[in-house]
């Protein structure tokens, strides 16, 4: 598990390969990699799901925001 030492050394270290041994590295860059993965899934379903749908997600969008009164 990453420490605070992990993260005071992080700062002098160099290279991509030395980072990977690092363990707060590693915990911050799994996050990172995690939350890439979760926006391209979401525009990519968005994508899917209007190609299948054949709905305008403008239209859906101005009808939720009509509802609320803006």
């Amino acid at each position: 598990s990453p420490t605070t030492s992990d993260l005071k050394e992080m700062v002098k270290l160099e290279s991509f390969k030395e980072l990977q041994k690092n363990n707060f590295f590693r915990v911050v860059f799994v996050a990172a990699l995690a939350n890439v993965g979760s926006t391209i899934g979401t525009f990519l379903g968005v994508y899917v799901m209007v190609q299948i749908t054949g709905l305008d997600p403008r239209d859906i969008i101005s009808a939720g925001l009509s509802v609320i009164g803006l």
